[in-house]
């Protein structure tokens, strides 16, 4: 039989690798959310942005501006169309009792110090 320190030790180390597994996993899944506003047409980037913010409140919209402004395929009109688009939204969304709540969530992106300091 183990000892009870060792039996605390593995529950402990069972739980931490659970916890890495659970943020590899939202990881993974930001990435794939970002990489779907990379590939969307502009027609639709105003939805992919909304089903990203309703799983990760805290993705910074200047983010999504500067993937925005990578893309070679858009132009800078169409570009200032979209973030106005989506910023007129973010902020009607943001009175809402849900977004107040989701507001408070500390995701992924809450880590990226770069965009969450503009």
């Amino acid at each position: 039989m183990l000892p009870a320190d060792s039996s605390e030790d593995a529950e402990q180390q069972q739980q931490r690798k659970l916890e890495s597994k659970e943020l590899v996993n939202k990881s993974m899944l930001a990435l794939t959310m970002l990489v779907s506003i990379i590939d969307a047409t502009p027609t639709m980037i105003f939805l992919e942005y909304f089903s990203m913010l309703k799983t990760f409140p805290d993705v910074p919209l200047i983010l999504i501006e500067d993937i925005l402004t990578k893309r070679d395929d858009m132009e800078r009109s169409q570009i200032k169309s979209i973030m106005e688009n989506l910023k007129a939204k973010t902020s009607a969304e943001s009175n809402t009792a849900m977004a107040r709540s989701a507001a408070n969530a500390n995701t992924v992106f809450s880590k990226l110090i770069h965009y969450n300091l503009a």
